[in-house]
């Protein structure tokens, strides 16, 4: 009687091709798994909860010295639960009263935290290690730079998109409901208004109809670069507001080479050699090799950067549809330099861009997951397709996310096995890449909640969702709880793929507890229990199938809550016919 032996699954997840034409051992589905380094299917450990944090508390950060979280409010009058211990609480507090409402952006500088949040009045501040960065209130936006990002902010708004542009030298905002027939309200307002230099007014609307969508144009106009003004357009009664400072505050930081980066529209800021707090160029500050650079004026497409990685030695600095890479140095700024320009492709989620080991960086495009590799021995870089074998399933879990949770989307490398994790909703994409074993593999988690916020300690990966932290593992980095762990494996042919087959039974081999099903209809794919296997069964008698057909595809799930490992597993049968 012949068999099948499958013993690696090395590829992961292929959902190029269909499951009776992709390669054999290859996963049609793979939830709450990995693959580890000797090609097996692997459960992933639980996601332990361990903090309860206060709804006024924004964002998670981790230094090598504790864990922070985030607000504005005063620690005393924080709304229950207290900060447990564990955990450091920063108060950042607005400049003008106001009460936080989002952590942009996080990072580290010489061991404390630098913190980019937004507030309810619209402002953007930077703080390092608690302490508002005061640089950043000084820079002046103007209506150009106003217009653009309150433009941005009103593309987040439900059932409408806002465009930016400059129509005979006025910042314009066209707002357009994103289907025909549907009405949108819409308001504007600055506070304080200086009205002998200031504008924001609604200047034409288009009525929606049968086969129009409304479209309403908003103008801004001033002469007064106030940094505290608000500015705000409210859509069906939701107020998306911007202070003049914040449309040019750095939204996007990075540490890089002494100095802390930032980005903000098409310019790249950066901070004086090891002080993330002096912002202020020379000749103002005449010892500060703080200052810009213009990568708008580089290339198309790149007046509204979004994130930053090293790559190699360089920094690669993204917008949505292009990609720089320059050479940056700790000391003169005048030695800063471009180095490649890659266009039509960049990120729009500014926590996907993540560098994985020396050579890459990871982010979220909008074709999936792509990486910036080395092509050669120059070291120029090209986007490589690292995600194209899911590919379809990234696009189908974003296409169910807003464009707000979109620009949420984070990224996170896990300290431990050096996977790289990216959160998309409900959703964890797991690549495990061992290239010793030849392994280059995806996989998914879903940890029944979506991550806003992951943070590395040491060996240690934390996960915060809504109010709770989670530490991966547990305390001892090896508690595994009762998620389902469930594949559904490329379906067999034995190279044969016309000639029919009679199926009699299967072995396998694993750790832990796991089910099998069977299917020989790829058509209606119904399954039929074919056992339950502990350990392995190739040394006794084989699990009982019956089927008939050309393919059999199988399932495995696994329920306990300890380590399950799936390893191999061969499939019994005998040829019944010629080919058709």
């Amino acid at each position: 009687m012949a068999y099948v032996f499958v013993n690696s699954f090395k590829q992961g997840l292929d959902a190029r091709r269909s499951k009776i034409s992709a390669q054999q051992g290859s996963l049609v589905s793979g939830k709450n798994v990995h693959i580890n380094r000797g090609g097996e299917i692997e459960k992933r450990k639980a996601f332990v909860s361990k903090y309860a944090l206060s709804a006024d508390t924004f964002g998670l950060h981790a230094t090598r010295a504790a864990i922070y979280t985030f607000g504005s409010k005063v620690p005393g009058s924080l709304a229950a639960p207290a900060i447990p211990s564990g955990v450091t609480y920063q108060q950042l507090v607005a400049a003008v009263a106001s009460d936080m409402t989002e952590v942009i952006s996080t990072e580290t500088f010489a061991g404390s935290p630098y913190v980019v949040a937004r507030y309810a009045s619209g402002a953007i501040h930077h703080f390092y290690n608690g302490t508002r960065v005061t640089d950043w209130d000084l820079m002046s936006g103007s209506v150009f730079t106003l217009g653009q990002g309150l433009a941005d902010r009103v593309t987040l708004a439900p059932l409408v998109s806002a465009a930016y542009s400059t129509v005979s030298g006025k910042a314009t905002i066209a707002i357009t409901a994103d289907a025909v027939n549907t009405a949108f309200t819409i308001a504007s307002g600055i506070t304080p208004l200086d009205t002998a230099s200031m504008s924001v007014a609604i200047v034409a609307t288009t009525a929606p109809g049968s086969t129009t969508a409304q479209v309403t144009t908003v103008t801004l106009t001033t002469s007064n670069n106030t940094a505290a003004a608000i500015w705000s357009i409210t859509v069906n009664g939701v107020s998306y507001t911007l202070s003049t400072s914040g449309s040019v505050t750095g939204s996007a930081v990075r540490t890089f080479r002494s100095k802390m980066y930032a980005t903000s529209q098409g310019l790249l800021y950066y901070s004086d050699t090891e002080n993330a707090t002096e912002w202020t160029p020379a000749p103002t500050v005449p010892t500060s090799f703080a200052g810009f650079e213009n990568l708008s004026s580089q290339t198309a497409q790149a007046d509204a950067l979004v994130a930053m990685a090293p790559y190699q030695n360089y920094l690669a600095v993204f917008a949505r549809r292009v990609t720089q890479i320059w050479s940056v140095v700790a000391g003169d700024p005048s030695s800063n330099v471009p180095v490649q320009i890659l266009d039509n492709i960049g990120t729009f989620a500014p926590r996907s861009a993540i560098n994985f080991g020396e050579l890459d960086v990871f982010f979220l495009s909008d074709t999936g997951i792509r990486s910036l590799r080395a092509r050669d021995a120059s070291n120029a870089a090209v986007v490589y397709d690292v995600g194209t074998s899911i590919d379809p399933l990234v696009i189908t879990q974003m296409k169910t996310r807003s464009e707000t949770e979109l620009l949420k989307v984070c990224g996170v490398i896990e300290p431990r096995e050096g996977r790289y994790m990216l959160a998309i909703g409900g959703k964890v994409f797991v690549y495990s890449f061992f290239p010793a074993s030849n392994i280059s593999a995806w996989t998914t988690y879903e940890p029944g909640f979506t991550v806003s916020d992951w943070a590395v300690q040491d060996s240690r990966l934390y996960a915060r969702s809504g109010n709770t932290v989670y530490l991966y593992g547990g305390d001892t980095g090896d508690t595994y709880d009762t998620s389902e762990a469930a594949v559904e494996l490329s379906w067999l042919d034995a190279d044969k793929a016309a000639h029919r087959k009679r199926f009699h039974g299967i072995d396998a081999s694993c750790e832990g507890t796991w089910r099998i099903d069977y299917s020989t209809d790829p058509v209606s794919s119904e399954f039929v229990l074919a056992g339950h296997v502990i350990g392995q069964n190739f040394s006794l008698p084989s699990f009982g199938i019956a089927g008939y057909g050309t393919h059999v595809g199988f399932k495995f799930t696994s329920t306990d809550a300890a380590a399950a490992k799936l390893s191999s597993f061969a499939c019994h049968f005998e040829f019944t016919e010629p080919p058709k």
